[in-house]
């Protein structure tokens, strides 16, 4: 099996790297990877952080370095710029691997050109799964919501549990394995995206591309979430949505992004009525915090609307 380039994006608490190499550390994929390349977005690492990554992983080599920009995009556009083999890995830093688990089957796919961008099933800490696969964000999409709002739905990949299938949609950015002939011939990450929607971009130019997207659902990594950035504030969302709007007027136009906006804002209000209804017969602290969610998200819609 060919080996690996592991880049990773380091970008907020270092701790989380440092987990990341520890849970690497020993475990039979660190056998598949020839060389970590970490990037530091907007720092340069100091020679104790240095030493400290090296106590891991001894048998690979390792790259640190600064990237200047400070975005995730151009970071990860860097990381595979130094990258020597003809597999990379992409990767957030708040992921671990899990004893007893393997990324291989991944890897040897996208090698023997069965697949061309995969990445394994994520689950949180405590084991519960993650999504990591979402629709792409078009008008289509939100209409369904307003019919069936979120978390109302079933999802016909939530129960599988093992096997290797294609997805309609993007994968989240946490973790991707592709050739970087695949990453090259895509156009790489579009760096006029900071810190989200850089993956929906770069997916949906894959799939535009006749480029497959897959997940392993018979290999699991931990994603901890929230790495890089704090849980859900109106700052994230407002960083999020914008994310979104950049990415909606580029590749469908303004017009198409205010139909959108439109119909996502009655889609959210929708949801935050449903949600104070059981809020209100229910002591489910889950309803309480949706509904803060959904506020936040219809302030942000507001006000992208007032200012843009």
């Amino acid at each position: 099996m060919e080996d690996v380039s592991l880049v990773v994006i380091q970008y907020g608490e270092l701790n989380f790297l440092y987990s990341m190499l520890d849970s690497l550390d020993g475990h039979k994929d660190s056998n598949l990877i020839s060389e970590i390349i970490i990037v530091n977005n907007g720092e340069q690492f100091s020679e104790q952080q240095i030493h400290n990554c090296q106590q891991y992983c001894s048998g690979v080599k390792k790259k640190f370095i600064k990237n200047d920009k400070n975005t995730y995009s151009s970071a990860v556009n860097r990381g595979v710029k130094e990258s020597e083999e003809d597999i990379i890995a992409l990767s957030n830093n708040d992921i671990e691997w899990i004893s007893g688990e393997s990324i291989s089957t991944a890897i040897r796919e996208v090698q023997n050109n069965d697949v061309d961008i995969i990445s394994p099933k994520l689950v949180y800490p405590n084991g519960d799964n993650q999504k990591n696969w979402h629709e792409f964000h078009n008008i289509w999409k939100v209409s369904k919501e307003i019919i069936i709002p979120k978390h109302f739905k079933s999802d016909k990949y939530e129960f599988r549990s093992g096997g290797i299938q294609s997805i309609d949609g993007y994968l989240i950015g946490a973790f991707l394995i592709m050739e970087k002939s695949t990453f090259n011939d895509i156009g790489g990450f579009d760096e006029r995206f900071n810190f989200y929607g850089e993956d929906v971009d770069f997916c949906y130019r894959a799939s535009q591309n006749n480029y497959q997207l897959y997940i392993d659902f018979s290999s699991k990594l931990v994603h901890i979430g929230g790495g890089a950035s704090n849980n859900i504030s109106k700052n994230l969302t407002s960083q999020l949505y914008k994310a979104r709007t950049q990415y909606l007027e580029k590749h469908h136009g303004r017009m198409y992004t205010n139909l959108y906006l439109i119909l996502k804002f009655f889609a959210t209000l929708e949801r935050l009525i449903a949600y104070s209804i059981i809020s209100s017969v229910t002591d489910a602290e889950l309803w309480d915090k949706r509904q803060k969610i959904c506020l936040a998200e219809l302030l942000v819609i507001m006000d992208i609307f007032v200012n843009e």
